[in-house]
């Protein structure tokens, strides 16, 4: 697959992971010699990358890194090819290709705290337990506030995965708590 972006741009490739002997997954120049993989992050193969609890493989190309995990440095190219590496698998997968703005890669972030809306009380998730995967290097810990009837916001921290959760849950729980009670002065009179 060739690619070819914008400095603000990003790919997202996905394709479902099959039962492999080995994987690896690649970025090239636009003559197919394999990018500076000792010095930068321009490979995965199964013991580098993480997949996805529903079996998937993301990779994120990008010409700066995003910080999120699978990501495959451009090296400064503008453009080049992409190359999948099966061995011995069960299946041969298409990946798909999504383009977005670089911003938008970390955007799951406010999807995660928008979907959490419907939980009453403290919510944390460590790593892996993270419902998105570019958040799965680190730790959210949240709570909703508004109204008895109705949830109005999330407030929350993210933080490294070792942090003071006892202190971060109280903090969460205290900041819920006092802007439930000004939402209620304001709406309920």
């Amino acid at each position: 697959m060739a690619w070819a972006f914008a400095p603000d741009e990003a790919l997202i490739v996905e394709a479902p992971l099959p039962k492999c002997r080995y994987w690896s997954v690649l970025l090239t120049d636009p003559l197919y010699a394999t990018l500076d993989w000792v010095n930068n992050q321009a490979s995965l193969n199964r013991s580098q990358a993480r997949v996805d609890a529903d079996g998937k493989i993301r990779v994120v190309i990008a010409h700066s890194d995003p910080g999120v995990p699978n990501w495959l440095d451009t090296v400064d190219h503008p453009r080049g090819g992409l190359q999948w590496r099966w061995m011995g698998c069960d299946s041969a997968p298409t990946p798909t290709v999504k383009r977005v703005a670089l911003s938008q890669v970390r955007a799951n972030l406010l999807q995660i705290l928008r979907s959490a809306l419907e939980e009453r009380s403290v919510f944390v998730w460590i790593g892996d337990e993270n419902p998105s995967p570019e958040l799965r290097s680190v730790s959210v810990v949240g709570a909703n506030y508004g109204l008895g009837y109705r949830n109005l916001g999330t407030v929350g921290v993210v933080g490294p995965l070792r942090m003071d959760y006892a202190t971060a849950i109280d903090s969460v729980r205290d900041a819920a708590g006092r802007l439930s009670k000004f939402f209620e002065t304001v709406y309920e009179g």
